[in-house]
C-alpha cells in the first residue's frame, strides 16, 4: 500500500507543476492598452463583456484573440476580430 501511494505522489506532483507552468497571463502592457480603450468607451450594457478586473486573454474578452509566446511565457493579443468592431459600432451609435 505504501509503495502504491509513493508511486502516485510523483505523478500528481508532475501534473500540478505542468498546470502551473501552463498558467499564463496577458502581457501587462497589452492589458493596460485594452483597459485604456475600455475606460474611454461607454458600455453600460456590458456589450463587450470586458471585466476590467479580469485578464483579457484568460477570461475571453469579446473580440480579443490571444496567442502564447514561448519566448516570454505571456499570452499576447494577436487579433481584435470582427465581433468586437460590431459591438464598437453599436456603442458609438448609442452616443
Amino acid at each position: 500500500m505504501a509503495r502504491a501511494i509513493s508511486g502516485v505522489f510523483p505523478a500528481v506532483a508532475i501534473c500540478c507543476l505542468a498546470l502551473l507552468a501552463s498558467a499564463r497571463i496577458t502581457f501587462p502592457p497589452e492589458v493596460k492598452a485594452l483597459r485604456a480603450i475600455h475606460d474611454k468607451l461607454k458600455d453600460p450594457n456590458n456589450n463587450l463583456n470586458w471585466t476590467k478586473s479580469r485578464d483579457p486573454c484568460t477570461s475571453n474578452w469579446t473580440g480579443v484573440i490571444c496567442y502564447p509566446d514561448q519566448s516570454d511565457d505571456y499570452l499576447h493579443v494577436g487579433e481584435l476580430y470582427d465581433n468586437l468592431f460590431s459591438v464598437l459600432v453599436i456603442l458609438i451609435n448609442s452616443i
